[in-house]
């Protein structure tokens, strides 16, 4: 994979989702017209996009928020403890 293609990459669900530019979604479309691992690569991305749109959503249970809360608390406290003042 070329430095070019990870830099298209980065951009794919924004290019999926309609929320680049005309020119950098006109730049994505020639580098997918010219790279197959890329166009492979788009189709990977937009499965897993609608994938995650179509999955039933999931409760987080009750002992693992309590937990959360508990850490995010003691995070807060502890930098609390090392600022001034």
């Amino acid at each position: 994979m070329t430095p070019r293609c990870r830099e298209l990459l980065k951009r794919c669900s924004a290019y999926l989702e309609g929320d680049l530019e005309k020119a950098c979604c006109a730049e994505m479309e020639q580098h997918l017209k010219e790279c197959a691992r890329c166009r492979a690569m788009l189709v990977e991305v937009k499965w897993t996009i609608e994938a995650c749109r179509h999955a039933a959503p999931s409760e987080v249970p009750p002992e693992v928020s309590a937990a959360m809360r508990t850490r995010l608390r003691e995070e807060r406290e502890a930098i609390k403890a090392t600022q001034p003042g």
